[in-house]
């Protein structure tokens, strides 16, 4: 390198060979530029050249320019250790050209010297002239954004408040510049995805899933996503992924009554002891995990002060307390055939809670009790039309039911009874008087749904039998008759099993999807009538 910049200048002597000696001198200046190499990198002038990494094999994409001389070629020098030769050639004339299909995210740039050197010569240290070349390959957009799983699953908590962080996801894209600059947003592939696409947001740079607005899980178990990642090429390249979340249960939903009151008749003519069930009132509670709906009934309040001493609660389940005897409903000295005690009855699943009345109608004696039915408002007046004369209490007329009854629909009422002569509009005498409906078994149980659709993750670590589902049927009459238990049509086997009174459907073993993705599961649904 001392050379470099520099002239050398000598001075040749030349003589001959005769008996009188003769020379001559001549002074001989060399320019650096045209001393070969003393080191493996020479010093040389630079140039850049690009080629897109889609070229085809053999395309030119440059030249390195030599002065002319005769009989000389250019030639690559790889630098130290560098192995180019199998990507890119170079010509004889200097042409620089893609020998072997390139790919700019395997090796985006080559290095090399191109030598002018005699072509007869094959030391590339006795070069005339040479050049750096520095060939950059350009990108072009050949690879989509990747995401690292074709799939993602994650479950959260349904009472997530909106603008909560789910996950934050990432595609890789190799290409550089606007080809490998990344977007994100929600894809709909079906028509039952736009109710989720509502409640999420994906931001379009950082990737980041947030809800936007309240989950439900009673609504919406499950909510399925597709995430596109597109790049910035032209034309842009895109990839998927799909993220399914699972709703996890929270106690957010009221325990609710079927009805705002119940009746309930009992009489002395019936076998009644003390333990005897009266009646049973329904509360359902939506919420799907098993202990969020964990219902507990009480009798909050009544308006009698014996009703604590002759009714307790138990599930659900009204009874007679052990120690009822009928002398604490009537004393020895009524006259009173029927008494009737309303009670408060609470149900809370240990947050939230809901109540109904209950009534409960004590009668003597039923055997020469006249049933009656009415089907009129409390104002209306029953006139019964009695011969003059005729003494009051004759029983020439009577109660009778003018259209169907259906206690279902059928609310107790308190009616005035008078009678009247049809000469007289005073009245003769008036009696007020209830009508109670007793309940046959005329209605079936109605599930509240006619289809329940749920998923289950495969191969789930929980404790088995695990929750799958609850159904819920409602069936009208009272008692035993308005009691629903449930059943499965076929159990697959064993693999699906239903608690008979709560209705709650559990899978006992872990499922797989790859040997069935889907099970349709008939739920019977019986009152317990006799």
């Amino acid at each position: 390198d001392w050379l470099s910049g520099k002239n050398l200048r000598l001075t040749v002597k030349a003589t001959d060979g005769g008996s009188l000696e003769d020379e001559t001198f001549v002074q001989v200046v060399i320019g650096s530029e045209l001393l070969p190499s003393l080191s493996r990198e020479p010093r040389a002038e630079s140039i850049s050249l690009h080629v897109a990494e889609d070229a085809p094999v053999g395309t030119r994409f440059g030249r390195v320019r030599f002065r002319a001389y005769a009989g000389a070629v250019a030639r690559m020098v790889p630098l130290t250790d560098e192995t180019v030769a199998g990507w890119i050639g170079v010509e004889p004339n200097g042409t620089v050209y893609v020998a072997q299909s390139l790919d700019r995210e395997t090796r985006a740039e080559f290095s090399f010297y191109v030598a002018l050197v005699d072509e007869l010569q094959t030391d590339h240290s006795a070069w005339i002239s040479m050049t750096l070349v520095n060939v950059i390959v350009d990108d072009v957009n050949d690879n989509a954004p990747i995401f690292e799983a074709n799939s993602v699953q994650l479950s959260v908590p349904e009472d997530l408040a909106p603008g909560s962080a789910l996950l934050n996801l990432q595609a890789d894209d190799p290409d550089t510049a606007a080809n490998g600059r990344v977007h994100y947003s929600l894809f709909q592939q079906a028509d039952s995805e736009a109710q989720s696409l509502q409640l999420f947001h994906i931001d379009s740079y950082s990737g980041l899933l947030t809800t936007t607005g309240p989950l439900d899980r009673e609504t919406h178990a499950t909510h399925r996503l597709v995430i596109l990642a597109a790049d910035g090429g032209r034309p842009s390249l895109n990839s998927t992924l799909t993220v399914e979340i699972r709703l996890l249960d929270v106690n957010d939903q009221m325990p609710r009554f079927d009805r705002r009151q119940h009746w309930f008749n009992l009489t002395y003519a019936d076998a009644v002891v003390g333990g005897t069930l009266i009646g049973t009132v329904v509360a359902v509670d939506l919420d799907a995990e098993p202990f969020n709906k964990l219902l507990r009934y009480y009798i909050v309040d009544a308006d009698h002060a014996d009703a604590w001493l002759l009714f307790k609660m138990v599930n659900g389940s009204l009874y007679l307390s052990d120690g009822f005897q009928w002398k604490f409903v009537f004393s020895d000295n009524t006259d009173t055939e029927r008494q009737v005690f309303k009670l408060t009855v609470e149900v809370t699943d240990g947050k939230y809670s809901d109540q109904t009345q209950v009534y409960v109608n004590f009668e003597q004696n039923d055997k020469n009790r006249k049933r009656c039915c009415h089907c009129g408002s409390d104002d209306d007046v029953i006139e019964l039309a009695v011969e003059e004369n005729m003494p009051v209490g004759i029983d020439s007329n009577a109660i009778v039911i003018a259209e169907p009854i259906d206690r279902e629909l059928f609310v107790n009422r308190r009616h005035l009874f008078y009678l009247r002569s049809d000469e007289d509009l005073c009245p003769l005498c008036e009696r007020m008087f209830v009508v109670n409906v007793i309940d046959v078994n005329d209605n079936e149980p109605l599930f509240k749904r006619p289809v329940y659709e749920t998923s289950v993750q495969e191969h789930e670590n929980v404790t088995y039998p695990a929750f799958v589902v609850q159904v819920h049927a409602v069936d009208r009459d009272f008692g035993p008759a308005g009691r629903v238990r449930y059943r499965l049509q076929s159990d697959w086997d064993g693999l699906f099993r239903i608690d008979e009174n709560s209705g709650v459907l559990s899978v006992t073993e872990p499922l797989d999807r790859e040997q069935q993705h889907e099970y349709s599961i008939v739920v019977l649904a019986e009152d317990c009538a006799q």
